[in-house]
């Protein structure tokens, strides 16, 4: 059977005991297990956790400032919004009163104008009825002439002699009355 040396150690396939369970080495152990274990402690606590620490820290800022700001954008938003319905009605308002204004001269002018075309067709009414009451008189003399002569013309087929003048005209008269 075959042996193995190690630092002048021998360890044989057959009955040694795994190094770590050996107790002889037990203190060397605990020894450096209580090193080891005291500098990754240390590294720990004062290395890896101050690290982290400050990383969640700047983290959890970001993130407050973040929330500030999205709080103050909000707040910008809602009152832009508020600006935006105030002057909207503003424009409303203005849209509405300058429709009600130009309603307002157009019904002025369109008045003023149908007074005028009114006025305009009074005058030209009273120069046709004055035309018409001079053509109405001239018509009623000539009426009058012709019905002297009509009656004349009658009179002179009837009896065969012509009437006077005046006897027409006194005819005429009474008829007239």
């Amino acid at each position: 059977m075959a042996q193995n040396t190690h630092a002048g150690t021998e360890v044989s396939g057959e009955g040694g005991n795994f190094p770590a369970f050996d107790t002889t080495h037990f203190g060397g152990q605990l020894l450096w297990l209580a090193i080891t274990f005291g500098l990754l402690y240390f590294m720990v606590s004062k290395v890896i956790v101050p690290r982290f620490k400050s990383i969640f820290e700047e983290r959890e800022g970001i993130l407050n400032r973040d929330l500030q700001q999205a709080q103050e954008a909000r707040v910008k938003a809602e009152e832009a919004g508020k600006a935006y319905e105030r002057s909207l009605a503003e424009a409303r308002s203005n849209a509405q009163n300058l429709a009600q204004e130009a309603h307002s001269k157009l019904t002025a002018e369109s008045e003023k104008r149908r007074k005028a075309l009114e006025e305009e067709l009074a005058v030209r009414m009273q120069e046709a009825n004055s035309k018409i009451e001079k053509t109405k008189t001239k018509a009623m003399k000539n009426v009058r002439a012709i019905a002297a002569e009509t009656t004349s013309t009658l009179v002179e087929h009837i009896i065969e002699k012509a009437p006077s003048d005046t006897a027409v005209e006194a005819a005429l008269d009474q008829i007239k009355a």
